[in-house]
């Protein structure tokens, strides 16, 4: 380590989160240890569900229009 040590002697200089377009944090750290994740969610019926992976490789699209905006909203 150039400059640094392994102590707590070397500051962190720069932090650099990366994430998938519509994927949340969730979504991509689910059972990462230290990760603040949930494990289980409501579907649009108010049941709990237990969310399961989905591999990066899969495609993911979230119709972000306003249709399925207000369909989600029951209208309102």
């Amino acid at each position: 380590m150039s400059g640094a040590t392994a102590t707590a002697g070397g500051k962190i200089k720069h932090i650099v989160y990366i994430v998938q377009e519509g994927r949340s944090f969730d979504n991509l750290f689910q059972g990462y240890p230290g990760a603040d994740t949930v494990s289980k969610g409501m579907n649009s019926k108010g049941q709990t569900i237990t969310l399961q992976p989905s591999s990066l490789k899969e495609k993911y699209r979230i119709d972000d229009s306003a249709d399925a905006m207000f369909a989600a909203c029951d209208g309102t």
